[in-house]
Parts: C-alpha cells; structure tokens; sequence
C-alpha cells in the first residue's frame, strides 16, 4: 500500500501494523499459491493440446469443407457433402471461415496445434507483463501479483486442452487495447477484428472504437470482417440468407448456457416461430448498447484517458454477461480481474477488497468447485454484476485508476 492511505483507512492501518515479517509471508503464499496454480493449467493444457485438442479437430474439419467449396452447415449442403467423414456443422460465423486457414494450410492439423500452442503462449506472456504494468506502480508484490492473475485463471488448461482460440482472441483484444493507449489510428480496429473470430469474447470490447476519434479504425475493422464473410460466401457458393436462416437454427445450441447471459434468457422466453422477433431484440439491444458505449465515449473523452483498464474491465464483465460462455472463456475476464485489484490498491475498503476476493474465485477456482456450490451461477452472475456496476460508477465519475494502464 502506499503511504498516502497509512492513516485514513483501517484496513490500511492494519496492514502497517503487521510486522514486515508476517506482511512477505502473506505475500509469498499468494504468490506461491498463483504461481503454482498458473504452471498445472498450463503444463497440463499443452500436454492435452498435443494428446487431444477435440475442438480444434472439429475447426479442420470444417476447413477441409471451406477448402472443398462446402459451407460447413447440414441444411445448406447436398447429400454428396453430407456424406463426408468429416462433415459437421459451424457454430462459427462465415468470416472466421478463411482465418481457419491461418492455422491448417498448408501443414494441417499439426501446423494448427502448433501455431495454436505459440500463439496460447506468447499471450500469457502478453497477459503477464499487461499485469505487471497496471499493477506495479503500487509495489514491488503487487506488480508480481498483476503478472500471475490471468496465468492463473483456470480457463486457462482446458482453452490449451480442446483447442480453443479464447486465449488467442483475448491476445488480440489487449493488443487492440495498447494500440488505443498508443494512440494509433487505424490498427485498433484490424486487431478487434481479428479477436472477433469469436464474438461473444470481442464485441462489446468494440466500445472505445466508438469514439469519433477512432472511427476510421472501426471502419477498418468492420470491412475487413465483412471482406471475409465475402469470401467465405463467394468460394462456397452460399447465399447470406441461407447463412442467416441457417443460424438462426443453432441459436437452441446457446441456449445450454453454462452461464447465465442475456441471449440464453431470452432464447429460453422466445421459442420456435418467434425466433425472429427475438433476433431483432438482440439487435436492438446490442444496437442499444453501442449507442450507450458511443455517448459514454464521448462523455469520458476516452480512449486516451489512464483509466482505459477499468474501461476493459467494464467491457470484460459486459461481454460476459451477455453472451453465451463456457469455462474456457474466462480468460476475457482478466482485465476486469486486474482493474479491481487496482482498485482495491487505490481504495483498501472492506468492499473493494472483498469484490477483489469474490471476483478472483470466480475464475481461479476450478470449474467442478464451482458448479458444485448450490446457486453457483446466480451467485457468480451477482458477483460479476456488481464489479461492472462499480466500473460504470467509476468511469462517470471521471476517476482514473491508480496510474492503471496497460503500458
């Protein structure tokens, strides 16, 4: 803590009064303990990426269909296609279609594995030292404790085990997010729109791109993502109403909601026929969000303020609560993670220490651990409301974090 809040808080008076003994071993079994946690999820998430990587099988199946001109999708394709070993149905939109590419050609598989390895890799590392940034002007310790806070979320080991790109998009979000503190002008935009290979992690991190400042990145990104989808329809052929109605079929898939999100809840209300109407509900309140985030922007004047970490935590807790997510998806919740120790750091109050505490179980904590709490995912669905409320209070009351930053 710093000596500004030695006599104004209690917490931080009781803290001081521990001896520097008892005050490095605390720290020393946190760190321990995180450091630990962080090497078996990712020990054990490579060596399940080698042996398994089920889902990342599934993503070159569908790119051996995109490669062969066949829209990875039962209702769109002819019985010849179907009868493929390999054929299957996307879950994924038409423009992560040719990104696939990126990982399989021309190697396949094992390129992919690879490729998918280095990349998990180098963003944790990125995570790390963004952790060690925005938390090290507090001290030593806690610059420590910002480094191993996203290594050791255990979404971590099964984002390695199944072959899932949530780590690899987050890597591109943060990056977006120090290309904005570094004030560039178009890039941003391009890697928000690389992190949108899956959406429900990316989008509302799409907010500080609302600024008018920032436009022309958005505009870059969003046509890159349309380019994509261009091509994915052209090379196989396929209208993008058939994409659309086709999709529209395997909504009922997110319904199984492994946590509670606003799309599930309505898909639970609005059934069969009424699909439509509830398509053009989430359009309008997604439309709704943007057109908030766009006057927020504009009130907080960001992107380029020093409280763009609490920003990313705001839009982390958003992403989370609204779309559908499994476990492995976590990962997107470390800046939020991060902007709540900060303020913890900034403000030592009981509160403020004890959502730290709360919001930090919700993502080290094993997934069985917490499944096997009665109202788990209420309570984690309270908790991460809470944490995005304090954000939305602090970023209208103009308070930038304590020298929080990414860089």
């Amino acid at each position: 803590m710093t000596d500004s809040y030695d006599h104004s808080n209690f917490l931080a008076r009781t803290w001081q009064q521990l001896s520097a003994r008892t005050r490095g071993l605390i720290w020393i079994c946190l760190l321990s303990g995180l450091a630990i946690l962080a090497a078996y999820n990712t020990v054990r998430g490579v060596i399940g990426l080698i042996l398994d990587s089920h889902d990342l099988i599934e993503r070159y199946d569908e790119w051996k269909l995109f490669r062969e001109g066949i829209y990875p999708a039962f209702s769109l394709a002819n019985e010849q296609a179907r009868s493929l070993p390999y054929f299957r149905t996307t879950v994924y939109l038409p423009w992560a279609l040719p990104m696939f590419g990126v990982f399989f050609l021309p190697w396949g598989l094992w390129q992919g594995k690879i490729i998918l390895l280095v990349g998990n890799i180098l963003c944790l590392i990125l995570f790390a030292l963004i952790g060690w940034f925005s938390l090290r002007p507090v001290c030593r310790n806690a610059g420590l404790l910002g480094s191993l806070t996203p290594l050791a979320i255990m979404g971590n080991m099964p984002a390695f085990q199944m072959g899932q790109f949530s780590i690899l998009c987050m890597g591109a979000v943060s990056i977006q997010w120090f290309l904005l503190a570094r004030r560039s002008k178009y890039l941003p935009g391009l890697a928000w729109a690389l992190g949108m290979l899956k959406p429900q992690i990316a989008f509302f991190y799409v907010l500080p791109l609302l600024s008018l400042a920032s436009l022309a990145s958005l505009a870059m990104g969003s046509c890159l993502l349309l380019l994509l989808s261009a091509l994915a329809l052209f090379h196989t052929g396929t209208s993008p109403i058939a994409v659309a109605g086709q999709w529209l079929n395997t909504l009922d898939y997110f319904a199984s909601a492994h946590n509670l999100n606003l799309i599930a809840t309505l898909l639970q209300l609005v059934q069969g026929p009424h699909l439509f109407f509830l398509l053009g509900l989430v359009v309008f309140v997604l439309g709704l969000s943007a057109w908030a985030g766009c006057m927020l922007m504009r009130k907080l004047d960001l992107p380029y303020r020093p409280d763009l970490m609490t920003m990313a935590g705001f839009c982390s807790i958003l992403g989370y609560i609204s779309f559908y997510h499994v476990h492995y998806d976590k990962i997107m919740l470390y800046p939020a993670l991060l902007a709540c120790f900060s303020l913890a750091m900034k403000k030592p109050a009981l509160w403020s220490m004890l959502l730290s505490i709360l919001l930090a179980a919700t993502v080290w904590l094993p997934h069985r651990l917490l499944d096997a709490v009665p109202g788990s995912r209420f309570i984690q669905l309270t908790i991460w409301l809470l944490v995005g409320f304090v954000f939305a209070v602090n970023l209208l009351r103009r308070q930038p974090s304590l020298r929080a930053r990414y860089f």
